[in-house]
């Protein structure tokens, strides 16, 4: 799979092997070969720096995962089952590969994982701060990360948070979950509606045990 985001071009590194075949292209072969040897597994994503794969990622040669990480289930199966049906070349296979991973992501069975990459619609810096908020990829998932690249250690992230929060209409008294991964920190905003669902379902069933007790 491949992520693009404007000029940005982020690759599997099992997808370099592939089109690497696809082509007989040394060129990519010797890239691939770089980073395994630099300590990248097939399932890790890359922001690609090689020109030639860079033109290949501009084709449709690949399936770009920001075009169906929205999709339901069925939306998804039943693209799976039109493309079957076109059987016969190895970008065809590929591809049936490809959604039937985005699958097992939508269903959270996915054996790896896919990148917070940032998608550059929020980038706002805090020059005093030395901090940066942005936004990701996936709905409710924010990064705040040093201007610098350096580990956050003590930096005042939480200056940060709550003027990134604010730009997006929420604050710090709302439902997210921080996750400090030492060079940058994760915000997943959580549902309120289903917290709320959640809990009065389970008022609902204690009532329900208490008035059958009754």
């Amino acid at each position: 799979m491949k992520i693009i985001i404007n000029e940005k071009k982020y690759v599997q590194v099992r997808d370099i092997l592939f089109l690497a075949k696809l082509y007989n292209s040394e060129i990519l072969m010797k890239y691939y070969l770089f980073l395994i040897n630099n300590g990248y597994i097939d399932n890790d994503f890359v922001r690609s720096t090689n020109s030639l794969l860079n033109r290949i990622l501009d084709t449709d040669a690949l399936i770009d995962f920001r075009d169906y990480q929205d999709y339901s289930d069925l939306h998804l199966s039943n693209l799976l089952i039109s493309l079957s049906s076109r059987t016969g070349s190895d970008i065809i296979e590929h591809k049936l590969d490809d959604l039937r991973e985005i699958i097992s992501y939508k269903r959270r069975e996915l054996g790896y994982a896919i990148p917070l990459i940032p998608d550059e619609k929020i980038d706002i810096k805090y020059d005093d701060l030395g901090l940066s908020f942005k936004s990701t990829i996936f709905k409710d998932y924010y990064l705040i990360e040093t201007t610098s690249g350096e580990e956050i250690g003590e930096r005042d992230y939480r200056e940060a948070l709550r003027r990134g929060l604010s730009l997006i209409g929420c604050s710090l008294d709302d439902n997210y979950n921080l996750i400090n991964k030492g060079s940058y920190i994760v915000i997943c905003l959580t549902n309120k509606e289903k917290k709320k669902e959640k809990k009065d379902n389970i008022i609902n069933k204690l009532a329900r045990k208490f008035k059958n007790r009754a």
